[in-house]
């Protein structure tokens, strides 16, 4: 099964502020559905209680440590590793797709054979970041700049690497 992290961020690597993502970008949320749809999504509990609701159309596996979490349509794993066994033989389980939050990032980042990520040409304040990595180890295999948008006044692009 491949692992992929999937994520916009900033130039400062800022994913989050305030629990909610501070910019609509709707080129983006079409990029991570098309990549995402008909595949199991692993994510933490304050990720998915952002959603508020599990993503239609993938099996949604939420890690926390909190026992008594247990909202319908939605696999509850204790640990990382327990989340990513769930997924295995899951519909579109080739490949697995890690949507945060930070915490979930940096622990599944050694892991990811691939990353999709959406650069956004900008620096924003926020209090929850990507993990840094070394683009070394990665190759850039996609990469497709887009223009400003009348949400977000920035240019981005969406970039895929596999691991070296």
């Amino acid at each position: 099964m491949i692992i992929s992290l999937i994520a916009a961020l900033t130039r400062n690597r800022v994913i989050g502020a305030n629990g909610g993502i501070p910019w609509r970008i709707p080129e983006d949320a079409t990029w991570f559905r098309q990549k995402t749809k008909g595949h199991p999504v692993l994510m933490g509990r304050k990720t998915y209680d952002s959603m508020g609701e599990p993503l239609k159309n993938r099996t949604n596996i939420v890690v926390t440590r909190n026992r008594e979490f247990a909202p319908p349509n939605v696999l509850v794993a204790p640990t990382i590793q327990a989340g990513i066994q769930m997924a295995e033989g899951t519909p579109g389980s080739e490949e697995l797709f890690v949507i945060g939050g930070q915490t979930i990032y940096e622990e599944t980042l050694k892991l990811a054979d691939r990353l999709y990520l959406t650069h956004l040409d900008v620096e924003l304040t926020g209090d929850t970041f990507f993990p840094d990595f070394d683009t070394d180890d990665w190759t850039i295999i996609y990469e497709e700049p887009r223009p400003p948008v009348a949400t977000f006044p920035h240019a981005f692009k969406f970039v895929i690497y596999e691991r070296t």
